[in-house]
């Protein structure tokens, strides 16, 4: 395993997945001294044990239509060069509804945890990266410090509806209309949140979100395109405020977050 931190270090503050500390301020004063830590090439050894459930049944060109499927994990890493032991755990839940051909409802429930014993085995927990195009679509693809943490939770409730009897484009074989909500976030800690009390330059701001204060809602509309083995997904994200985390848009004014992505058939 080798570890890499993609934070710009000429900011004034580093991001989580780099700063992996739990302290009120960022440990490291450069780049060096972060690969220093926790560069190099490390052994890891992780037993894992997983569980999974499929009855899903899929329609050609739209996809899943009807089922469920459930997926499991829980395993364990040990670092012998670092003499450090870590565990993690995530689960991912979903159920389809078909309500005519190939109309159907998704309903959709996953998370992810990463724990040990503290100390310094806390920096060696793993990180997940959520995708923000399939999970929560109120942020923006290149927000790294938002969809990476140690433990995230999801929902996402999903309606399809075909508009091939309304809409037909030439080079599309399949067009349908999508409309959801997406609920849930990214954070390191399950407590309140950290606030810098510093007197600084960012006194007042959240360096670590608790899980509560990390929750967002979004509203989806957007389209999906069916060319041959290829799906085009167009989708915009409208975030709410709720008295969570303002994502990026909020925060600038934006009403809608545009996510395009392409797709071999539906992975």
């Amino acid at each position: 395993m080798q570890r890499y931190c993609l934070t710009d270090f000429n900011s004034a503050e580093l991001t989580l997945p780099c700063n992996a500390s739990g302290l009120a301020r960022p440990p490291y004063d450069s780049q060096q001294g972060w690969k220093d830590r926790n560069g190099g090439t490390n052994m890891q050894l992780s037993p894992v044990v997983r569980f999974g459930y499929d009855t899903t049944r899929y329609d050609p060109a739209t996809g899943p239509v009807s089922g469920s499927s459930a997926t499991l994990e829980i395993g364990a890493a040990y670092l012998p060069g670092r003499a450090a032991i870590t565990g993690f755990a995530r689960t991912d839940l979903e159920r389809y509804f078909q309500l005519g051909t190939r109309a159907n409802f998704m309903l959709r429930a996953a998370a992810g945890t990463s724990f040990s014993p503290g100390g310094a085995d806390r920096v060696w927990e793993r990180n997940y990266w959520l995708t923000a195009a399939d999970n929560l679509r109120g942020f923006y693809p290149g927000e790294y410090g938002n969809l990476i943490g140690r433990n995230y939770y999801v929902a996402n409730a999903e309606l399809q509806i075909p508009l091939d009897p309304l809409i037909r484009f030439f080079i599309f074989d399949y067009v349908e209309g999508v409309a959801a909500l997406d609920f849930g976030g990214v954070f390191d800690r399950f407590d309140g949140s950290i606030i810098d009390n510093s007197g600084g330059p960012t006194q007042g701001q959240i360096i670590e979100r608790g899980a509560w204060d990390a929750r967002t809602l979004t509203g989806v509309l957007g389209f999906n395109m069916l060319f041959g083995p290829l799906i085009l997904r167009l989708h915009w994200g409208h975030p709410y405020k709720i008295g969570g985390y303002e994502t990026s848009a909020i925060a600038n004014g934006s009403k809608w977050v545009t996510h395009l992505t392409l797709r071999y058939f539906f992975q």
